[in-house]
């Protein structure tokens, strides 16, 4: 009987970190799911609170599902971003970006180095922006991820437009509308449509960023020629918000 008792003692101890384990998770899903409602119906600040609450119970977990916990601090950096909570938002984005590198996860790295650079965008510390971007951008590169390289290069010549340095702005989305054309041509030949719609988003983006420069150094023909081109891409797609 006490050999009875043992073995059952024994195997309550092995199987209740299983179920704390699974408590964990279960409790950082439905955390997840009430953000995302919050997230969808706008209210960003609570949204932010409760994915946090979210990535703390997924914390609370021996064995802690690292990509859905990266994945929770980087839409809490978002939501954070969208409130104007500028440290918080670079404060979840790195703790992001420190799981993605632990986990060797060199995509995530990037867009994570890309998203704290444009909230440094936002607060103004240019110089920060760049040097996190110009990283993501270096991986990108050495990835081969030509999307991102385009992303990387529009997101520095934005960062450069509100810097006020409009040479260097317009060069960035120059170079971005290159490999977005590319990537739509592509996309065409391979009848890719999900491809041609983000190739035709991107080039429409560019454009449009082209002019903003243009309007901005008071080169206002040249401004409206490229709003003028950003438009019809835009119109074509459905999405007139792109062209400013």
């Amino acid at each position: 009987m006490n050999r009875i008792l043992a073995l059952l003692i024994v195997f309550v101890f092995c199987l209740s970190p299983t179920i704390a384990n699974s408590q964990s998770a279960r409790l950082a899903d439905q955390h997840w799911n009430k953000a995302q409602a919050l997230n969808k119906s706008g209210e960003y600040l609570e949204a932010a609170k409760m994915y946090v609450k979210s990535a703390e119970a997924e914390q609370a977990s021996q064995r802690p599902r690292m990509r859905e916990l990266a994945l929770t601090f980087q839409k809490a950096g978002e939501m954070y971003w969208q409130v104007g909570r500028y440290d918080k938002a670079i404060e979840h984005y790195q703790q992001a970006l420190a799981i993605a590198r632990r986990q060797g996860q060199e995509g995530f790295i990037a867009n994570s180095l890309n998203n704290i650079g444009m909230v440094y965008r936002s607060w103004g510390q240019f110089d920060k922006a760049i040097s996190h971007l110009q990283r993501a951008l270096a991986i990108d590169r050495k990835l081969g991820r030509e999307a991102g390289i385009a992303t990387r290069l529009s997101n520095i010549g934005l960062v450069y437009h509100s810097w006020g340095q409009y040479d260097k702005a317009i060069d960035h989305f120059r170079q971005g509308l290159v490999i977005a054309r590319r990537l739509g041509s592509e996309a065409e030949r391979n009848q890719d449509l999900k491809g041609i719609e983000w190739t035709s988003t991107s080039i429409a983006g560019d454009l449009s960023n082209i002019g903003g420069v243009y309007h901005s150094w008071g080169q206002y023909d040249k401004a409206i020629d490229h709003f003028q081109q950003a438009l019809v891409i835009a119109r074509r797609l459905g999405t007139e918000a792109i062209a400013g």
